[in-house]
């Protein structure tokens, strides 16, 4: 039979010294966090050239003392992560107190300088959006007699039953709107991508002057009658969804972005994925598309507002009434609204009053709603997708 008393105090004896040994690399790390300790308070006593010759030595000996801490490193053992959590509960009081002595006069006062002007400038982002709201509920004398209140003292709900008369028409500019706006961006994004991934491409001869003629068309273009004239004739756009998708597909600066952010990509990733057998399009899918998330995420969000917000094609191309985007719909209801009221003050007839400073807050509250409420799903990605291929180094 096998010695399971000589098994188990083989692994006990073991045990023990492990744990002598994880002890002991605590130790070692606590005095560690004691030499910066010791090293912040000789930096915290240099004030001028004079106080900066006398901390020299001491400066230079701590430096000395954590060289040799760091070097001692390589005799302990591989911590678990049960031990790791344990040392660094144990740790953090030391760490703190560490941080709370960094913290001087001079960096709280730049913090609290920080977010004040941080706070204001929110503030002054949200007060006109709040204004917005706050007279999309105020009568429509009101808002003429006393003008946009902070408070408000009466409210009502004209604007949105004005707004919203027709409930079967606005559910339908919501539905061409967001389904224009999904297949617009989804398309918007796809192309971008993979023109800034070919021109990325160092290997790809003709890049140069690729990249010169999608610039060109930034700086001219044919003027509006040739583009109409083109988009109706010939490419059969009036009254159909591809008068609302296509003039917007395409964005150069968004392919900019994506050129720069795809040629941050280390090419041995792509040179690896071709010694493995993969073609272009293999690598666009597998390799650049997963890497590229943060470029997607600020890609849709600018695909996204653009096609939100588009009433000007709808109004070109579009005449077919359950066609309409909610943009041009609420545009068309609040200049029929308009044209009624100048009507009806020229001709003196008496009509209903029409509230029309509350219909235009009403209609930015329905038509910016949604779009706002994507933008803190996308937030993280969206300054990381605008920054990391700006900085070069």
């Amino acid at each position: 039979l096998p010695d399971f008393s000589a098994e188990e105090a083989q692994s006990e004896e073991q045990d023990r010294v492990y744990q002598e040994q994880i002890r002991a690399a605590e130790l070692h790390l606590q005095a560690g966090v004691q030499k910066l300790h010791d090293l912040h308070r000789v930096l915290l006593e240099v004030k001028d050239a004079e106080s900066a010759a006398a901390a020299i030595p001491a400066i230079v000996r701590i430096t000395g003392d954590l060289h040799d801490w760091a070097a001692r490193f390589s005799d302990f053992p591989e911590p678990t992560p049960e031990d790791l959590e344990r040392i660094q509960s144990e740790l953090a009081p030391a760490i703190r107190r560490i941080n709370a002595r960094i913290w001087t006069r001079d960096n709280i006062a730049i913090n609290a300088l920080g977010i004040a002007f941080i706070g204001l400038f929110a503030l002054a982002c949200l007060i006109p959006f709040y204004l917005i709201v706050i007279a999309s509920f105020t009568p429509e004398a009101s808002l003429i007699r006393d003008g946009y209140p902070i408070i408000p003292h009466s409210f009502d709900l004209q604007s949105y039953a004005l707004c919203i008369k027709n409930p079967t028409s606005v559910l339908l500019a919501y539905a061409n709107t967001i389904g224009v706006t999904l297949i617009g961006t989804i398309m918007s994004i796809l192309l971008c991508t993979m023109t800034g991934y070919v021109l990325s491409r160092k290997d790809f001869p003709y890049r140069n002057q690729f990249s010169f003629f999608f610039f060109f068309t930034t700086l001219f273009n044919g003027g509006l009658v040739p583009w109409y004239i083109i988009c109706t004739r010939y490419l059969s756009m009036k009254n159909s969804y591809l008068g609302l998708i296509l003039p917007l597909m395409f964005s150069v600066w968004n392919m900019i972005i994506a050129k720069s952010f795809i040629g941050g990509i280390p090419s041995a990733i792509i040179e690896s994925a071709k010694i493995d057998g993969a073609n272009d399009f293999t690598i666009y899918i597998k390799l650049i598309i997963p890497l590229s998330r943060p470029l997607i995420a600020t890609l849709g969000l600018f695909s996204a507002l653009a096609y939100w917000n588009d009433w000007y094609n709808c109004m070109l191309y579009v005449t077919n009434e359950n066609m309409f985007t909610l943009q041009y719909y609420l545009q068309r209801m609040l200049g029929s609204a308009q044209a009624l009221k100048l009507v009806a003050e020229k001709s003196g007839i008496a009509l209903p009053s029409v509230p029309l400073e509350g219909m235009k807050m009403a209609m930015t509250i329905i038509a910016t709603g949604p779009i706002v409420l994507l933008y803190p799903f996308v937030q993280r990605y969206f300054v990381k997708g605008l920054t990391i291929g700006a900085v070069k180094g």
